[in-house]
């Protein structure tokens, strides 16, 4: 019977083939699109049949926010426009919206029979080329590859003799790093996110730049010491399932330095390729050797990072024999296959990510004082050095130096960061020791405006309101202890967000009505942000969300996370029933009927 059903099912797929060959119509079934910067867009299906062309969509985003298409919407296949000629479940020119409970929407455009469709090697769907018009380019089968572009010789250049890697040195002379799209098409809309060490501010920032008409982009800023640079895109890739697939450059700058990146709008990214194709200007030959070409095949043999070990590790002795061995694998690997760009670029670096993965997942093992005394006596040289750069796994180290005097460039400015984070999240600290004479000097500059503007936000505090003044001495480890004991005896939900999340604030606005019934009079909302969300922003905010507010710096942030079984994510919810158990937890927005249920039975 089994083979029965097997060979009939294969019969019905021929079948459905000749069928679709015999009529004429040719399906692209999830293409993938060449670019676009409609994320909340999926393609799932075109159709290209006898008597019309059909462009099957899912849409997926928050139900609040409408979108339209246009009745000029249309297809542009080798120069030539077919202009839509209607829909299905959505009525051109006219608002629609995604599912109140799945935030997700179907609909069909249908568009004139396109000539010769199984000579199409793509096409652009557009509603236009303004800006804000909805744009999808080179949308193409699946199986297909669109051809990449030629990167120009100038993006291929030697190693200059004169171009020698950077020391720690400071500067205020900005960076500059401009990026090149190559197959660029007219009304194009990219953006790109340049990550950097906002070393004013001690935190790593996000600033986006939005690309011109002619495909160029430019960012500058200034960075006081060499430092790698993340630069981020998102593009559909290869693989129709991996929708936003993104690729990243990090490049090693310098203060005063220059660089250009070219990107392929086209090409497609996968886990072992990448958009940007080619680099000029400082550091030429490192920078294209780090960030494009690398020997992907080689990422297979790296030795595994140990991660596991490192989560479960309980003592500073433990983590030295866990790097030790992984430093003797990495020995053996760069002996046998040589330095690899894509690998550790030097042993300080190693230690960096080490002590960067104990951060994050044992916080407090890293801020011991026995933990410190151990590694200061036994690996004096454990980070300082003058020739690697200031990069974003620094930032979790500074438990380590913190309340020390050890000199060094790599403690002054972990020292620094410290307190300019405390300061930042209203805890107001003494001056920590800083060596370095310029470092010093900022952080005087800093701090003062930052504590003149503090003290005025902290006049007009609400009671409900918790800053680091309060709860900064309190271990990582120990805050969600702090607040279930202050509310002993009620139930407890905690709402994790920050004020740049709109699926948090989704659920704020949904959870308000139900806030207000008499049965969850006497439930707790506790809400929890960090300060990746901005201080004076948050405190605007929060004075429309009735609870208890938490501002929590980025170790207690990370431990809350781990503990509420939510990590780095956000929204992440989780109640506590009047005993003082986890009874319920959650990632993401699910709409107010589940927290609504998990209140009800898991609550009390």
């Amino acid at each position: 019977m089994k083979r029965l059903v097997i060979t009939l099912a294969v019969t019905l797929v021929a079948y459905a083939s000749t069928f679709a060959q015999k009529s004429g119509t040719v399906v692209w079934e999830y293409p993938t699109v060449g670019y676009t910067s409609e994320k909340q867009f999926t393609i799932n299906k075109v159709e290209f049949g006898k008597d019309r062309t059909s462009v099957h969509i899912n849409n997926q985003y928050p139900s609040d926010y409408w979108f339209m298409f246009s009745p000029n919407t249309y297809i542009e296949v080798d120069g030539k426009q077919y202009t839509v000629t209607g829909s299905d479940s959505i009525e051109l020119g006219k608002q629609s919206f995604t599912d109140s409970r799945t935030w997700k929407k179907d609909f069909v455009l249908h568009f004139p029979r396109l000539p010769k469709p199984n000579k199409i090697k793509s096409f652009n769907l557009m509603e236009g080329t303004n800006k804000g018009d909805f744009k999808f380019y080179a949308i193409h089968p699946k199986e297909a590859r669109l051809p990449e572009a030629e990167v120009p010789a100038e993006f291929l250049a030697d190693y200059p003799e004169e171009d020698i890697m950077p020391k720690l040195e400071y500067s205020e002379e900005p960076v500059k790093i401009h990026l090149k799209a190559l197959n660029w098409q007219k009304g194009m809309e990219a953006k790109a996110e340049v990550d950097y060490i906002d070393v004013e501010n001690a935190e790593w920032t996000t600033k986006r730049i939005s690309f011109d008409d002619e495909g160029c982009a430019e960012f500058s800023a200034p960075i006081y010491y060499p430092m790698g640079i993340q630069i981020n895109m998102s593009f559909r890739g290869q693989n129709p399932a991996i929708k936003n697939y993104g690729c990243f450059a990090r490049p090693l700058m310098a203060p005063g330095k220059e660089i250009t990146i070219a990107v392929d709008m086209f090409k497609e990214a996968n886990p072992i390729t990448n958009n940007f194709v080619g680099v000029k200007g400082y550091l030429a030959k490192k920078n294209y050797q780090d960030l494009i070409g690398c020997d992907s095949t080689l990422h297979a043999t790296f030795p595994k990072f140990p991660a596991e070990e490192l989560d479960s590790a309980k003592s500073a002795q433990e983590v030295m024999k866990i790097y030790d061995a992984f430093a003797l694998q990495d020995k053996e690997w760069q002996t046998k296959y040589g330095r690899h760009p894509g690998h550790f670029a030097s042993e300080t670096a190693m230690k960096v990510r080490i002590f960067d993965r104990i951060a994050r997942s044992n916080p407090a093992l890293l801020a011991s004082n026995e933990f410190r005394d151990y590694i200061f006596a036994s690996r004096p040289d454990c980070f300082w050095g003058d020739d690697i750069e200031v990069n974003f796994e620094m930032l979790n180290l500074v438990p380590l130096f913190s309340g020390t005097d050890i000199e060094g460039f790599w403690p002054d400015i972990c020292r620094y960061f410290d307190a300019v984070r405390k300061i930042n999240a209203g805890q107001l600290v003494e001056k920590p020791f800083i060596g370095d004479v310029n470092l010093s000097k900022l952080y005087d500059k800093v701090t003062a405006g930052k504590i003149a503007e503090m003290n005025k936000l902290k006049e007009t505090k609400a009671a409900n309101i918790h800053l680091q003044d309060e709860i900064g001495d309190i271990a990582p480890t120990d805050l969600l202890q702090y607040i279930i004991d202050k509310h002993k005896g009620k139930t407890i939900l905690f709402d994790k967000w920050e004020v740049w999340c709109v699926p948090c604030r989704q659920g704020h606005k949904e959870m308000a009505p139900m806030k207000e019934e008499e049965k969850y009079k006497d439930v707790v909302f506790i809400y929890l942000a960090s300060p990746s969300s901005d201080l004076k922003q948050w405190m605007e905010l929060t004075k429309e969300i009735p609870g208890e507010h938490y501002y929590l710096n980025s170790q207690q942030s990370t431990s809350i996370g781990k503990q509420l079984k939510s990590e780095g994510g956000v929204p992440a919810y989780a109640i506590f029933n009047t005993k003082g158990e986890m009874t319920f937890t959650q990632l993401g927005w699910g709409g107010v009927e589940t927290i609504r249920t998990a209140l009800d039975e898991k609550g009390h």
